[in-house]
Order: structure tokens, then C-alpha cells, then sequence
């Protein structure tokens, strides 16, 4: 096993917990490796640069610890680590229409 753990730089205690645990949790020679560079919010260079990491650095899962823009980040780096290419190829972008929005509540 070979995570790569993506956590904030400064996360919160509950994170830093987290992370220790899962630490503990791994077997004794796993190697790990993490991603703290996360921006304020999210964007798809980051998540790029955290597919990067993970193939450079010869990694065989991700582990995401945080809220939800690290657990997103985490989502569209593996769309991007298992499909390739830039985002975009593998987005479905579809404007809204008036149409589109009727009967939601």
C-alpha cells in the first residue's frame, strides 16, 4: 500500500487526529506520502497537481482527510488519475434554461 494522503497544511484538531489514526492504522513499511497544497478553493490545477503527485510519486490510492472541497479534490484527481487527460474532456457542461429549472422546488 502507497496513499497518498491529501489533508490541509492546517487543518483542524479533528483532522490532525484523523490523519494520526489512519497513520497508526497502516501497516509498518507502508510508504506515504502527502498533499498539503490545498488553495482556499479548489480548482482544477490543483486537482491536476494532486493526480501529478500521485503518479510521480508512484502511488496506489488516494486517502482525502478534511471537508468537503479536500473531499472534492479528491474525487476529480481520481476521475483525472484513472481517466487522463485535462478535466474538461470529461465534463458533461449543459447550460440552464428556464425550462430546466421548472417544478423544482
Amino acid at each position: 500500500m502507497r496513499p497518498l494522503i491529501i489533508a490541509l497544511e492546517r487543518g483542524s484538531a479533528n483532522e490532525a487526529v484523523a490523519v494520526d489514526r489512519i497513520l497508526a492504522g497502516l501497516p509498518r513499511q507502508t510508504s506515504v506520502e502527502f498533499f498539503r497544497n490545498i488553495p482556499e478553493i479548489p480548482t482544477q490545477e490543483c486537482a491536476a497537481a494532486i493526480a501529478r503527485c500521485y503518479a510521480v510519486s508512484d502511488r496506489d490510492c488516494l486517502i482525502a482527510v478534511g471537508g468537503g472541497w479536500v473531499m472534492d479534490l479528491a474525487k476529480i484527481s481520481r476521475l483525472i488519475i484513472a481517466q487522463g487527460g485535462e478535466l474538461q474532456t470529461h465534463a458533461n457542461f449543459r447550460s440552464s434554461t428556464r425550462e430546466d429549472t421548472q417544478g423544482l422546488p
